[in-house]
């Protein structure tokens, strides 16, 4: 099967593998498996839906729960069930203290046009460095609304009241779902990098003209079920290493342009990484082929990721950008 989807992640249309010949301009009719319309906070449009009851997801690309409330009314989004037609979740959320001016029930900060809720959790920057970096990531008029508490944890609740109506594709659109993803993410500024791999600590250190920046993935995710032998030597470096305490670390190297190393980083090989694995947990190995999170170098050093190469590129240029 293959799914078409909108910004939000959430299945539009459902096209199966068999094409039926038809006459007429167009030879050929595709088989379609689902199609679904939603009103903004994932109910659907009767007179614009149509599902077989062999496919199961739906909003946001979540699966459906219709065994109490019916079909299309209830979608497991993993940490909570959602019911699109209250626009609210069936319990409360989980990080709730961190974001006082939301109510706990609501979905996506009631702005569920641009945001959505992939399930929930934060984007980490310790020291002021490495705030300033996640800062400078995004574009100028939205900084403003980057705040950290006191143990570095992205202020998720500033952050959706600020960016409402924002381009989905801008970076600080980005961030805000990076730091709803149940993988932390921590960025740091730091001279030199230390990772736990399979044959011992490893130390790399940046240099002025080194690299400016390296992602380096939890080291519970380096395993064969989830990545290919080949892949495996892409991650890290050397592709024995990673990070022991089960979060993704972006590393940022002082001497480069900060904000460009880190929209980089972050909008380029972090995002490509959480949607991955978003994609892997789904069961859609179209999409988890699509977002590889590395660069694919060819015999003449050539990468074949282009991708993962225009998102790092249209992240670059909005690094800052007024």
């Amino acid at each position: 099967m293959h799914e078409l989807k909108d910004h939000l992640g959430n299945v539009r249309v459902v096209l199966g593998d068999k094409k039926t010949r038809t006459t007429g301009t167009n030879p050929f009719q595709p088989d379609v498996v689902s199609y679904s319309g939603y009103f903004p906070f994932g109910m659907q449009m009767q007179e614009d839906t149509w599902q077989s009851p062999l496919y199961r997801y739906g909003y946001n690309g979540k699966e459906k729960d219709g065994e109490l409330k019916g079909e299309g009314n209830s979608y497991d989004y993993g940490a909570r069930l959602y019911d699109p037609r209250k626009a609210r979740w069936d319990a409360p959320d989980k990080l709730e203290k961190r974001y006082p001016g939301l109510t706990t029930y609501g979905m996506a900060g009631n702005s569920p046009i641009s945001l959505h809720d992939p399930d929930g959790n934060v984007v980490e920057a310790t020291t002021g460095d490495s705030q300033d970096a996640v800062v400078q990531s995004i574009e100028e008029k939205y900084q403003k609304f980057v705040k950290f508490d006191d143990d570095g944890i992205l202020d998720v609740s500033a952050l959706r009241e600020g960016i409402k109506g924002a381009d989905p594709n801008s970076n600080v659109v980005k961030l805000l779902s990076i730091a709803e993803n149940p993988l932390t993410a921590r960025v740091k500024v730091v001279d030199e990098v230390i990772t736990l791999g399979r044959d011992g600590m490893n130390i790399y250190r940046f240099m002025k003209n080194s690299g400016d920046g390296l992602t380096v993935t939890p080291i519970f995710d380096q395993n064969p079920s989830k990545h290919t032998e080949d892949e495996q030597t892409k991650i890290g470096i050397s592709g024995k290493d990673g990070n022991p305490d089960g979060k993704l670390t972006l590393y940022i190297n002082p001497k480069s342009n900060i904000g460009v190393t880190t929209a980089h980083e972050l909008f380029g090989h972090a995002f490509f990484y959480m949607m991955r694995n978003y994609f892997h947990n789904l069961g859609d190995p179209t999409k988890v082929n699509e977002y590889f999170p590395y660069h694919k170098y060819d015999e003449n050093m050539v990468d074949q990721n282009l991708k993962l190469n225009q998102a790092i590129k249209r992240a670059e240029s909005q690094a800052g950008k007024k």
